[in-house]
């Protein structure tokens, strides 16, 4: 949510892109994807290399298993 600014789950969407997690996960260690997955309102006014760590922080709080995915603590850590 904070990358793209959508909504988890959209309906008004497309049906490959409703659920925002199903969606962007594959994208996210793709540069050329993830930068035009990021909200329109940021106008590109964010370091690349910032959008890439990013996107490393997202892709392990989106782990399909919960016991992979990082406490809330280091995440906060990590940003």
């Amino acid at each position: 949510e904070l990358l793209t600014g959508r909504k988890p789950l959209d309906s008004s969407r497309a049906r490959a892109e409703q659920s925002l997690v199903r969606w962007a996960t594959p994208q996210l260690h793709d540069i050329d994807a993830l930068s035009k997955m990021v909200d329109p309102c940021l106008n590109g006014m964010y370091p690349a290399k910032s959008l890439s760590r990013f996107a490393d922080i997202i892709a392990l709080c989106v782990q399909p298993e919960p016991e992979f995915r990082p406490p809330m603590s280091e995440v906060v850590q990590a940003l």
